[in-house]
């Protein structure tokens, strides 16, 4: 089949990996000209050469699965433990760790998250700067071989046997009403309904020449800043300190429509008295990115969606983060699952 998958993050690239190396025709289609989501890395400071992984800062693994993913980015040097836990501060005090927490490998890359991603790229035809604006199936009607028109924003078409939705549910709402196969696609529309994100701010903070803190990372439960990362203690030679603040859901919807300048004094403020680090609010350099669609706060119980469709004509499946967890791993497990379903259900000729 001539598959099309929207969105370039780790569900979308593992599914075109498994479904390409099984003798499927795969295209990646990214609106944006890297990868995003929680592989985005950006480079900052002086002549950009200070990486900041400026969403997600590791990853972790609890699926068996999963688990052989991060040992094959480990032995080809994508990725190395970082840590088996952090601090945590409860508001008041600062603790070795999250208490009762079980302690596990935590795993970062060297040179960036979005190595990772780049890595699943080697399989797949990706389209950067190709936004999708929306599909219609063609069906019994048509007179060619595929059963999709996918329309880009940029008026382009491609016709494609099968397309795999891999973008937050929010998006892929969008993108489904505009298919005109609307009785196979109703029930999906309301599945999609019923996930709600949290969001996030990122504060990037650079600190020039500055020796690194001890800590690597700071759990926080905090009406404003959730996690405080130390990224440098992440590069083998860092350009200069640098740290991601994390802020809370409840930060965000408060002051995201706020000034760069006023969002970082308030959760570098924050950041102060939580570390109580004379330094922290006076940065060289700041950079505020907003983080949408961070974390699924209700994901559905099934690893991906897809419609019934007698024939099997036209197959469409959506995956994500958003499907059975709502983290990395979950985002994973979801484009696996469902690449191992399909090569199952439609075997490559």
């Amino acid at each position: 089949m001539v598959i099309g998958i929207i969105g370039a993050g780790l569900s979308g690239l593992i599914a075109g990996k498994i479904l390409s190396q099984g003798g499927h025709d795969v295209t990646v289609f990214e609106k944006s000209n890297a990868l995003e989501g929680r592989l985005a890395t950006r480079q900052y400071g002086e002549n950009h050469k200070n990486i900041v992984d400026i969403h997600s800062s590791c990853i972790y693994a609890h699926d068996p699965v999963f688990m052989e993913f991060i040992n094959e980015l480990t032995d080809k040097g994508i990725l190395k433990v970082w840590a088996h836990s952090f601090p945590y501060h409860d508001g008041e005090e600062l603790f070795d760790s999250y208490p009762g927490h079980e302690k596990s490998d935590y795993y970062y890359a060297p040179e960036g998250l979005d190595k990772v991603g780049e890595y699943l790229t080697r399989w797949v035809d990706t389209e950067y700067n190709e936004k999708v604006g929306g599909f219609t199936f063609i069906g019994d009607k048509r007179h060619s071989k595929k059963a999709w028109m996918m329309n880009l924003t940029n008026f382009n078409v491609y016709e494609m046997d099968a397309i795999i939705v891999a973008t937050p549910a929010i998006q892929a709402y969008g993108l489904i009403q505009t298919s005109q196969d609307e009785t196979s696609i109703r029930k999906l529309i309301r599945d999609l309904d019923q996930v709600t994100y949290d969001n996030s701010i990122s504060l990037i903070a650079g600190y020039g020449d500055r020796d690194l803190p001890e800590w690597k990372a700071i759990q926080c439960r905090d009406q404003g800043v959730e996690w405080i990362i130390n990224d440098s203690s992440k590069r083998d030679n860092p350009e200069e300190l640098t740290l991601v603040i994390q802020s809370t859901n409840r930060f965000f919807h408060k002051y995201h429509k706020e000034s760069d300048e006023k969002i970082s004094q308030l959760l570098l403020k924050r950041v102060n008295n939580i570390v109580e680090n004379d330094w922290i609010d006076q940065p060289d350099w700041v950079v505020v990115e907003q983080w949408r669609y961070r974390k699924p706060r209700n994901p559905l119980d099934v690893p991906f969606l897809e419609i019934d469709r007698a024939e099997n004509d036209g197959p469409l499946a959506l995956i994500g983060d958003y499907l059975s967890g709502n983290s990395i791993e979950s985002a994973y497990l979801s484009g696996y699952k469902l690449a191992k379903h399909w090569l199952e259900k439609f075997p490559a000729k």
